[in-house]
């Protein structure tokens, strides 16, 4: 996903219109979450689709142990 922001961002430079692309990955990102549990992220005062997504992407599975 870092290839497309870099591509939003270089449309915002030009000028171009960057609607379309938000609405792209914000449509991708609910696709994704619809099979990740996250209503309890969203819960949460002021926590979107997005910051849900990412504390999910960041955590990966919590009950995966680690190596130590």
């Amino acid at each position: 996903m870092g290839s497309r922001l870099v591509g939003v961002l270089a449309d915002v430079v030009v000028g171009g219109a960057v609607s379309d692309e938000i609405g792209e990955l914000e449509t991708s990102i609910a696709t994704v979450m619809a099979v990740r549990p996250h209503q309890h992220l969203l819960a949460i005062p002021g926590v979107g689709l997005v910051t849900a997504a990412k504390i999910l992407g960041e955590t990966h599975d919590v009950n995966r142990p680690g190596s130590a």
